[in-house]
């Protein structure tokens, strides 16, 4: 009898590590493939697959692993194609800049330089690389650009006005006449006052043809005006002769 005890005893013990361990593998192995797939999203691999079927609470997990894999990966081509598109417009904006003929500076809410174009750089007589991150009144001081200056506090103090204004600036020995516009940016998701962005256009050339207009006009009109007298003049005296 005791044998026989300790034999079923022996037997429930098996059965129950079995049973155990058979539950135990039903638990652990979908969580095993299921942390395995975790880290291959956390690399980046979202074409996940997970070589588990059950039909239990596992099979619900699974599905429902899939479906934020391919959330997921919606989201990143999303992304990536919003980034594409940024960075594309990013290339245009800054080929512009690079190559019109006005200067832009753009300046955050402190008044320092967060971008330049070589044309602004080249009015105002400073070095590119060096003018951004620089507080604008380093690189458009009080002393000798007083009026740009200014304007550009005025514009920070007012925030909500528009400045148009012409100024002559002195830079490397000549003075040159620019129109400045200096309008606000806004930020898109509140509206609130972001920075300042200031617009020179170099009028030097414009003034000098224009003036040079104006003296041809002043020209011909005194040259009209000497002819006048002239005409009776000249036949009064084939006349006397």
């Amino acid at each position: 009898i005791i044998l026989l005890f300790i034999f079923v005893t022996i037997l429930i013990i098996f059965s129950a590590s079995w049973i155990g361990l058979f539950l135990a593998r039903g638990i652990t192995t979908p969580i095993d493939k299921l942390a395995a797939a975790t880290s291959e999203i956390a690399r980046g691999n979202l074409d996940i697959h997970i070589d588990y079927t059950a039909k239990n609470e596992f099979n619900v997990l699974i599905t429902e692993f899939y479906r934020m894999a391919s959330v997921l990966k919606e989201n990143r081509d999303k992304l990536n194609k919003r980034t594409l598109e940024l960075r594309h417009r990013r290339t245009i904006i800054e080929t512009i800049l690079r190559n019109i003929t006005s200067g832009v500076i753009a300046l955050n809410p402190r008044g320092e330089i967060i971008n330049i174009n070589p044309e602004a750089a080249r009015m105002l007589g400073a070095e590119l690389e060096a003018a951004v991150h620089k507080h604008f009144s380093q690189i458009i001081p009080v002393t000798g650009y007083a009026d740009l200056h200014q304007l550009i506090v005025r514009a920070f103090e007012s925030k909500f006005k528009i400045v148009d204004r012409e100024v002559d600036l002195k830079t490397r020995g000549k003075i040159i006449n620019l129109a400045v516009k200096i309008t606000q940016i806004r930020n898109p998701r509140n509206n609130r006052f972001n920075g300042l962005l200031v617009v020179l256009t170099d009028l030097s050339d414009l003034i000098k043809a224009q003036r040079m207009l104006v003296w041809r006009e002043v020209a011909k009109r005194v040259a009209h005006e000497i002819k006048n007298p002239l005409t009776p003049i000249q036949l009064a005296t084939e006349r006397i002769r």
